[in-house]
């Protein structure tokens, strides 16, 4: 297994067991490699519906170009069901943001996780980038839509951060 690989495996346990602990229902939305992986065989070796599935949670995958059968292929603005959790990786520099909270904020009954890239040099160069957000933009963003900001950390050296953040009662 390569180092990246090793890397990511033990972040996505921790994330289950610090952050989705009293979940039983996650989400995982984007879950797969993405063509752009692809091309440039950078595929993931280490997912995370599949960690959490191993560690007991029910988890469902989804994502609009989905690589295995276990993974559903479901636009995220389809989402019509409630889960404790929303887990996102490398997904937010996509989408329109705003859809995605809507959602979150209906359908996310406790924790929502994001993994996302900060704006770097060659951000522009993949072709299916929307825009980037900073650990700052996507603060508001939770806070906006009814989620504290329990943790941001930047993951040094890469370009990359994860915002944690829990359901606001009564929002």
């Amino acid at each position: 297994m390569a180092l990246q690989d090793i890397f990511r495996k033990k972040l996505y346990e921790y994330i289950i067991k610090k952050y989705f602990k009293n979940c039983k229902s996650i989400v995982d939305i984007g879950a797969g490699n993405s063509n752009y992986l692809y091309i440039y065989a950078q595929k993931k070796n280490v997912n995370f519906y599949k960690i959490a599935k191993s560690m007991g949670k029910k988890v469902d995958a989804i994502d609009l170009e989905p690589e295995s059968k276990e993974i559903k292929k479901l636009d995220f603005k389809y989402i019509k069901r409630h889960y404790d959790g929303f887990f996102s990786s490398y997904f937010f520099e996509h989408i329109n943001v705003i859809d995605y909270m809507e959602i979150a904020k209906k359908y996310c009954d406790k924790v929502i996780v994001t993994i996302t890239t900060d704006y770097f040099k060659g951000f522009w160069d993949e072709p299916t980038h929307v825009r980037p957000y900073t650990i700052k933009s996507v603060n508001a963003l939770y806070w906006w839509y009814g989620f504290k900001p329990v943790k941001s950390i930047k993951f040094y050296p890469t370009q990359s951060f994860m915002v944690v953040g829990n359901r606001i009662k009564n929002n």
